[in-house]
């Protein structure tokens, strides 16, 4: 919620004052048009219509009472020059209880302009307001009371000086307690120097052995040195211990939050519907990375616990060296038989072409055909990476995805969206509970030892988080 404005205009001309809440429904008259207005909780001022001069009240029928000796001229402040006025102030209106008439009312003289006030309006709007004259009779509507001017208040002048005082006496304390707090740091500085001198002297007040200068003393050896050594090490000690502890408990607390939910979410039991042959292995498929690739023919395993995988260090796979060898092979497809990169349209044709020929023959024959194809011999040497990492990037661009997945080949081959990385962990347990597929229902549950990649991949528009990647039970 936004707090009232700085300023608010005088509906009649225009004129800018500062908003205060004090002035909200009380009516004031401006500096510059002398029409009263009163300021509304919303910070938008609205005109106030002086009431017309009553009509003098006829005289009573008995004699007129003498009248009332006129007010004493109100003394007048000496004149305020301009580059000493104070900021504008806007005085409420005080009501003013109407006195009995005399017999013989006068009009009311013309209101004169006070002297004390600075007229700024010629100014422009931005300009602060020095200040604002009380309106007369408009608080209430009383036709028949005269407004009375009242004096210049002096509770600012007041407020102002105590708030110095105030201001002053603050300092003055504040200068106490610096003082006092310099006083007790110097005496702590001369006690500690005299304490590091009595030490001096006591270790310095040593005699020689037998042998020595006559009149020389022993030294006496406190131990206090050894004593401040040996905390100072315990210190460090526990402050190692504890920083070891909390890098320790972030590791935990991180592997849980994303390596061990993960395979939570592998494990994690499927809804009712999908619970039957064979929806139920697509379904827990449909959560890793693929459901079939060249090292696992079958897909990942089944799982329905695997509470007590114990997660090895990550390694990661730069594939940014390996994206000219990538490239090269858009809208090619490994044929594992042939050991050679084809175009599925091409793949028939070839086939037939080659016949029993392997090898750099076929290779031949394929050109000679005008048939492209790259030797999978010669893709694995420009990939240049380890057998654990070229399975991995062989699984993605050459496995199947789940349904409900996306197709590494498509993306890495054929668009060329090489991602910059791909991080992967390994992990394994010895009391997994998983289901077999033997190739009707139902699954087989078995439970033992197994071991498993997580993967994640690195790279602009690429999906984040960890996945399985792999899942087999060990016999």
């Amino acid at each position: 919620m936004s707090g009232p404005p700085a300023m608010f205009p005088c509906p009649w001309c225009g004129m800018s004052y500062p908003a205060k809440p004090v002035l909200i429904g009380k009516p004031v008259r401006c500096k510059g048009c002398r029409n009263a207005f009163v300021l509304q909780p919303d910070w938008v001022a609205i005109k106030v219509e002086d009431p017309p001069p009553a009509a003098p009240a006829p005289a009573p029928a008995p004699a007129p009472a003498p009248a009332a000796p006129p007010p004493p001229p109100k003394p007048q402040p000496p004149p305020v020059s301009p580059s000493r006025i104070p900021p504008a102030t806007i005085e409420p209106i005080s009501v003013v209880a109407p006195a009995p008439k005399p017999a013989a009312s006068r009009p009311a003289p013309p209101r004169a302009a006070r002297e004390d006030v600075l007229e700024l309006g010629d100014e422009p709007a931005a300009a602060p307001v020095t200040d604002v004259e009380p309106a007369a009779e408009v608080v209430e509507v009383l036709p028949k009371a005269k407004t009375t001017t009242p004096p210049p208040a002096k509770g600012s002048e007041r407020v102002a000086k105590r708030k110095t005082e105030m201001l002053e006496a603050a300092r003055a304390q504040m200068a106490a307690q610096l003082a006092d707090v310099a006083a007790k740091a110097a005496n702590s500085e001369v006690a500690k120097r005299e304490e590091r001198r009595s030490e001096r002297i006591a270790k310095a007040g040593t005699a020689v052995p037998a042998g020595g200068k006559p009149g020389s003393r022993k030294a006496i050896l406190s131990g206090h040195g050894e004593r401040h050594h040996q905390e100072m090490l315990r210190m460090w000690a526990i402050v190692g211990i504890a920083a070891v502890v909390v890098l320790l408990l972030v590791f935990v607390f991180s592997l849980r939050s994303t390596v061990r939910e993960s395979l939570d979410h592998y494990a994690a039991p499927v809804p009712n519907e999908q619970n039957r042959y064979p929806v139920l292995g697509d379904a827990v498929r449909s959560r890793a990375w693929l459901a079939s690739a060249p090292s696992m023919p079958g897909g990942p395993m089944l799982a329905t616990d695997l509470s007590d995988a114990e997660v090895g260090p990550e390694r990661a796979i730069e594939l940014e060296p390996c994206r000219a060898a990538l490239t090269d092979l858009k809208d090619l497809r490994l044929d594992a038989g042939l050991e050679l990169w084809l175009a599925p349209k091409d793949l028939e044709r070839a086939r037939t072409v080659l016949g029993e020929r392997r090898g750099p023959e076929a290779v031949q024959a394929l050109a000679t055909a005008r048939i492209r194809c790259a030797p999978h011999r010669a893709v694995v040497e420009r990939l240049a990476l380890s057998p654990e990492d070229l399975t991995v990037v062989l699984d993605l661009v050459c496995g199947t995805p789940p349904a409900n997945g996306e197709s590494f080949a498509k993306r890495i081959i054929d668009k060329g969206e090489v991602p910059t990385r791909l991080v992967v962990r390994p992990f394994s347990g010895r009391k997994g509970s998983m289901l077999q597929d033997i190739g009707r229902p139902p699954y087989r549950p078995v439970q033992g030892a197994y071991n498993g990649l997580l993967m994640r991949v690195e790279g602009d528009g690429w999906p984040t988080g960890w996945r399985v990647l792999h899942l087999a039970q060990v016999k």
